[in-house]
């Protein structure tokens, strides 16, 4: 009985001594992110990107709360996502911004942080107009997955103007 005992305490000892487990890195992206409707969403969003790019550089009286999806490596992910706000250029593509406090910030990342990134890690975009969002691809086409059809999609969506772009 003395001898479990001893074994099971330097079994224990061992593994502490190991230290914690380093994570294990999906090589996927999460779940949501690859249906077909998503990567639709991105593809769409890219290819109106100047348009967000015209209106952050020069907004309108009513236009604000500029931000960008981007894609970023995490513990769990080797391509996350996460919503990054309050921009700054620090080199010809390259930017810094935070991570986003608002609702459709990826839990995954710490909010407010901030992260460097480049225009190529882009896959959507937003920013505010009179108080409705413009942009935002990836989420209108969230709004239309069957696992979301317990939400008040009415009250989602009119917080977004009918078309992405102006």
């Amino acid at each position: 009985m003395q001898k479990s005992i001893a074994l099971i305490l330097a079994v224990g000892a061992v593994l502490v001594a190991c230290g914690e487990p380093e994570p294990v890195v999906q090589e996927d992206q999460p779940p949501l992110y690859k249906y077909s409707e998503l990567k639709q969403a991105m593809s769409d969003s890219s290819e109106t990107i100047s348009v967000f790019w015209e209106h952050f550089e020069s907004p309108g009286p009513e236009e604000d709360n500029f931000r960008v999806l981007i894609v970023e490596p995490t513990e769990e992910y080797a391509k996350d996502y996460v919503w990054v706000s309050y921009l700054q250029q620090i080199g010809d593509d390259e930017w810094r911004g935070s991570v986003s406090l608002d609702p459709e910030a990826n839990s995954r990342f710490e909010p407010g942080i901030s992260i460097e990134f480049t225009e190529d890690d882009i896959v959507d975009w937003a920013y505010s107009e009179d108080g409705r969002t413009r942009g935002s691809y990836t989420t209108r086409a969230m709004l239309n997955l069957r696992s979301v059809r317990n939400l008040d999609l009415d009250n989602i969506r009119g917080l977004l103007h009918e078309s992405p772009t102006p």
